[in-house]
């Protein structure tokens, strides 16, 4: 019966419009929560939830061998009260057993550059660095999406990106500037491009 549940409430996400990230990864996070409690959904107990948090603080991650964050505690847990949600709301369950407040992970407040400060690295910065500035800052690309970016995606003559798999793996077209487009057209000119690939443009070898 559980594995059942789980699949109607992957449906439900995707009928929610959650992301293609969240619709995989909470599932998966139910099921080991389940596992872990080794009960049905509906003999779920506050105490169960409460333990399988606790069990998080101490749990390993497998990438980085320490503690699990407090994001990715808080993600975990988020994704069993929308679970316990869902079947409270569909009367699977009469009880909510999700009684649990967990306060939100704080964040260490970013930096933000002033325009004196933007318009001295401009000024600072090598033709690699006035790139990535471009691409990041001007038009607001993540930091994957510009370390991805292929030379062919990049239309000159009408000074547009085009963004093959941006968040949640959609498509996106974004403008840039004349100015833009005469610094990438004098980067690309003064470096030598690799045959036989289509590389990134933050890859191309300096002519020598």
């Amino acid at each position: 019966m559980n594995e059942e549940s789980i699949l109607k409430f992957r449906i439900e996400l995707q009928n929610l419009g959650y992301c293609e990230a969240v619709v995989n990864s909470y599932p998966k996070q139910i099921r080991w929560f389940l596992d872990y409690c080794k009960k049905e959904k509906e003999d779920i107990t506050s105490r169960d939830i409460l333990d399988y948090h606790k069990s998080l603080e101490t749990t390993k991650s497998r990438v980085t061998k320490s503690n699990l964050s407090q994001s990715s505690i808080a993600g975990k847990m988020r994704s069993i009260r929308l679970y316990f949600d869902y079947l409270q709301r569909i009367g699977e369950i009469k009880i909510n057993p999700y009684q649990l407040k967990i306060k939100s992970p704080k964040y260490e407040e970013r930096k933000i550059f002033s325009r004196e400060e933007i318009t001295k690295l401009y000024e600072k910065s090598s033709p690699l660095q006035l790139i990535i500035l471009h691409l990041c800052y001007g038009c607001g690309l993540r930091r994957n999406e510009a370390a991805e970016l292929k030379i062919k995606d990049i239309d000159l003559e009408n000074c547009l990106l085009y963004i093959k798999k941006g968040k949640g793996k959609k498509r996106r077209v974004i403008p840039f500037t004349k100015q833009v487009q005469r610094d990438i057209k004098d980067f690309i000119f003064s470096t030598e491009i690799e045959e036989r690939v289509c590389p990134s443009i933050l890859n191309v070898k300096n002519k020598t």
